[in-house]
């Protein structure tokens, strides 16, 4: 039996616990420095003036595969595939005033009229043509590199606009530094699969049933203050344990699990000094995917129907056709605020009526504040963003602002405080040189460290938000269950 101590309760964190948990073979100590569990993906509960409760969400998800992808994956080799209720949306999309999404279906139903030999190849079919395995052919190839081939060789029209929101939504990178191989396995999962949603009971729901998971089994829990890790403890190159809370007591380990992100765990719970020369500088290079804001806010009446939307309000696109436009040009030039911004917004109580008093409403929203890494912005520049995130919500609600009983708004600046990664809205960028088997190692070079997080995985670690640390947390289970959570074959 080993004593597994796991370092954050964020999907990854929670997802690997339970799946160890599961098989009642070890001992289980999760720590959680928070009062809250799930990390970027808790819920908790406010109350209005008027007494009555309301949920909010930490982040801002729609979840792309829900029950079928790797976090009912997770539940189902727990034996709890039921254990988070989902209830499955169909995103839109406002497009400048447009509603895309009708277009594309009333275009979809003349193309399935059309003759076999009429028919055109669009970008989206050929992406989703593209068999699993071969995307990672890919990998080292930019989205941009990837579309100007479509137009080129194969004659395809590409809509710039349309897939440049798509990469800045699901993955926080423009179209000149995502991967194209990432691109087309996330795209593609994201479009077949007909599984985007939202989990009853909020976003909490999916770390919240893990840890129950986790607890059921026999293992423990811990959060707050007193749950916090000062310090990774190391000897002669092995970790031995974890220092915590505020007189730094010492708990022993043999394995350490990191959901904490993999530059915060390197450089402040361990120490650069541990590590090779190489290492550290491999670790300093990782890129982040882009920084993110997000407005939530409870109004006292809805104001929309939908259950997802994909939002490009208008702005001046100075005689540019829209197809060969894209989000980058529009919002993200140099380092200003921009007035208007593109948003997610998710109208969470459209999914679970529960979570907002009766007749009323919850919508959340992220934006991207930077895309292709980060910046440092001050909290004067995180008042800004909130303004634009509010100006952006009024293009589409004009009188909103008479009826919002309660808001709330993360950006940048407060996202670097909470939860580090520099204020990133996403892990490791999914960018070239940092997907497949060029994403970082789940297995650190000190033996009984390890890493489950959206930062790291194995050669098939992909996916959108949240799919990253789960199929962390599945990989690296099958990982330690294969070498029988023997260290010395591991590190060998």
């Amino acid at each position: 039996m080993k004593k597994i101590i796991i370092i954050g309760s964020g999907i990854g964190g929670s997802g690997i616990g339970a799946l160890i948990a599961n098989k009642k073979e070890h001992e289980i100590l999760l720590l959680e420095k928070s009062n809250l569990i799930g990390g970027r993906c808790a819920s908790y509960k406010r109350k209005d003036d008027k007494g009555r409760e309301w949920v909010f969400d930490v982040g801002c998800h729609i979840f792309s595969t829900c029950d079928k992808g790797p976090l009912g994956e997770i539940l189902r080799r727990c034996g709890k595939p039921n254990a988070v209720k989902w209830i499955y949306t169909r995103p839109e999309v406002n497009m400048m005033g447009a509603e895309v999404t009708k277009r594309k279906r009333l275009r979809k139903r003349r193309r399935e009229t059309e003759k076999p030999e009429e028919k055109k190849m669009s970008a989206i079919d050929y992406i989703n043509s593209i068999p699993f395995e071969e995307t990672f052919n890919y990998d080292d190839l930019t989205l941009e590199e990837f579309f100007n081939d479509l137009r080129e060789n194969k004659g395809i029209k590409v809509n710039n606009l349309l897939f440049s929101m798509s990469s800045c939504i699901m993955l926080g990178t423009s179209l000149a530094a995502t991967s194209a191989g990432e691109f087309i396995r996330c795209f593609a999962s994201n479009y077949l699969g007909k599984a985007n949603g939202y989990p009853m009971g909020g976003t909490g729901a999916v770390p919240e049933a893990y840890c129950s998971i986790i607890e059921e089994n026999g293992g423990k829990i811990l959060n707050g203050t007193e749950a916090e890790v000062k310090k990774i403890i190391i000897d002669n190159d092995q970790v031995k344990g974890v220092e915590i809370g505020p007189n730094k007591e010492f708990i022993e380990a043999d394995l350490i699990i990191a959901n904490s992100d993999i530059k915060t765990t390197v450089f402040k719970l361990i120490g650069g000094e541990y590590f090779s020369k190489e290492y550290v500088e491999y670790i300093k290079s990782l890129q982040w995917g882009g920084q993110g804001c997000s407005l939530k806010i409870g109004i006292n009446k809805p104001v929309i129907e939908h259950k997802c939307l994909n939002y490009i309000p208008k702005v001046d696109i100075k005689g540019k056709n829209l197809n060969e436009i894209e989000i980058k040009e529009l919002f993200y030039e140099g380092d200003t605020i921009p007035e208007l911004i593109s948003m997610l917004i998710v109208p969470i109580s459209n999914s679970d009526p529960s979570l907002a008093p009766e007749g009323c409403q919850i919508l959340h929203s992220v934006s991207v504040t930077k895309l292709d890494g980060t910046k440092e912005w001050t909290e004067k520049e995180e008042n800004q963003w909130e303004k634009t995130c509010l100006n952006t919500f009024l293009t589409l609600w004009p009188d909103l602002e008479e009826h919002i009983v309660l808001k709330e708004f993360m950006g940048p600046w407060r996202l670097a405080k909470s939860f580090g990664k520099e204020g990133a809205g996403v892990g490791i960028g999914q960018i070239v040189n940092q997907v497949g088997e060029k994403r970082p190692s789940m297995v650190s070079p000190i033996k009984g460290l390890c890493f489950c997080s959206g930062d790291a995985g194995g050669s098939r670690g992909w996916g959108i938000g949240t799919e990253l640390p789960a199929r962390s947390a599945l990989e690296l289970h099958e990982l330690l269950e294969k070498n029988e959570y023997d260290l010395d074959k591991i590190w060998s």
